[in-house]
């Protein structure tokens, strides 16, 4: 009588009744209700429903793995993994491994807008499909070399390796370095500001640019800096040559493949920024002419 009260909507599933049913361990009611009450709601439900240990409730809560609400979707996934056990079908399986690693990377983006403002869509880069360059202007390749010895030691001297960077005076303003192809991401990426040094560097550069040049799709090419915007000098921003614009919060840039988030937070205007470059002399095309090599011991990974 009762649960005809309730799918028929005469009797509501008020906290009260839930309450009831959990004690009295109704679970077609409790099933009944994880759609028409609130997100906490639901999650108290799942735990309820987890705790009897009733495995026919898998198919009916599946639905809640897409909750959106982050709390009741990793109820749901914890509830059927414990139910499931070592009896999970492998589609079901990789549904919430997905779900899982969705809600990591929700978190991994709120992270980064807290920190940087921006947000977007994360975009991984295959480091050996590019060639990889930074234009810095008015400094020595002194100063340049000694800041890559510099970064390359932090990690301490324990498992230092030789890295080989090519380098070549642009004109009498600009500088260019060609990072080893096996450097990874994130090295490359921190580069950019780290060449900027400490405020007392008296050769501390003016401007410093990163280019990384795709070897088969000129789409994917890319040019970027630091995020000036930023005073923890922890983000880089730059565009590719579709104009997309993307954002790197270096702190996070250690996975492989990297954190390069394609984003509408801000614009960059492309064509003012090649034409900057041009009229400066960057011109990558030409960048590979006449390189000298330099080879530098580092403790970073490789890509």
């Amino acid at each position: 009588m009762e649960k005809a009260l309730v799918t028929s909507g005469i009797l509501k599933p008020t906290e009260k009744r839930i309450d009831k049913w959990m004690k009295q361990g109704k679970t077609d009611l409790l099933l009944f209700a994880l759609d028409k009450v609130l997100y906490k709601t639901r999650e108290k439900i799942l735990v309820s429903l987890r705790e009897k240990g009733d495995v026919s409730v898998i198919p009916h809560i599946t639905k809640l793995i897409d909750d959106d609400v982050q709390a009741v979707s990793e109820a749901a996934i914890e509830t059927i993994e414990k139910l499931a056990g070592n009896n999970l079908k492998d589609d079901l399986s990789k549904r919430l491994q997905a779900k899982k690693d969705y809600w990591v990377e929700q978190e991994r983006q709120e992270s980064v807008r807290k920190m940087t403002g921006y947000t977007g869509i994360l975009r991984k880069i295959k480091d050996s499909e590019y060639d990889r360059y930074i234009a810095i202007k008015n400094t020595s390749f002194e100063y340049l070399f000694a800041m890559i010895e510099d970064l390359g030691g932090v990690s301490g001297d324990d498992y230092l390796q030789d890295f080989e960077f090519s380098y070549k005076a642009l004109n009498k303003d600009w500088k260019l370095i060609k990072v080893d192809d096996k450097l990874d991401f994130f090295t490359f990426h921190n580069l950019i500001g780290w060449f900027y040094g400490y405020e007392d560097s008296k050769q501390a550069p003016e401007v410093v640019v990163g280019f990384a040049e795709h070897h088969t799709e000129s789409s994917k090419n890319y040019f970027c800096f630091l995020d000036s915007t930023n005073l923890s000098r922890d983000t880089i921003v730059g565009a590719f040559d579709n104009e997309e614009n993307f954002f790197i919060f270096l702190p996070d840039a250690f996975e492989e493949g990297g954190n390069l988030t394609v984003t509408d937070s801000f614009r960059i205007d492309v064509e003012a920024e090649k034409k900057y470059y041009a009229e400066n002399g960057l011109i990558v095309s030409e960048f590979e002419i006449d390189l000298s090599k330099k080879l530098i011991k580092m403790n970073v990974p490789e890509d």
